[in-house]
């Protein structure tokens, strides 16, 4: 398994407190995303208990990655290959799934994504139907 999360964005974050060159305040208001992983392959990866928001992971590869318990709100995961994926308590709220394929995601419905007010535009569904 990878442990992307707990690694580059651990570093990332102790990076930027010891420099004090960046800010990660500065880069949410700038309305930036703090990391962009943008097609990055993180299939199988672990990434529960993460803190993921306002990460961009449009057309990453996200295939049977753990993703249980991670904050992803706000995420850009649009194009997103999250098939297979286990998204039990993860906070969706915000993200966007615009064109993502989540069929065979385990622990996430359809109506659990609406009620945390998750863009789903032409989104495959974890039961294998497209969200109009």
């Amino acid at each position: 398994m990878v442990t992307i999360g707990k690694s580059i964005l651990g570093e990332m974050r102790l990076y930027s407190s010891l420099t004090g060159r960046f800010s990660d305040r500065l880069l949410i208001k700038e309305g930036n995303p703090v990391v962009n992983l943008a097609t990055a392959d993180l299939r199988n990866a672990d990434l529960s208990l993460d803190d993921l928001s306002d990460v961009d992971l449009g057309e990453a590869i996200l295939r049977g990655a753990d993703l249980r318990n991670a904050d992803l709100s706000s995420v850009i995961l649009r194009n997103a290959d999250l098939g297979g994926a286990y998204l039990s308590y993860a906070n969706l709220s915000y993200a966007d799934l615009s064109n993502a394929d989540l069929r065979a995601a385990q622990g996430v419905s359809e109506s659990d994504l609406e009620l945390q007010l998750v863009k789903l535009e032409n989104t495959m569904m974890p039961d294998g139907s497209k969200h109009d």
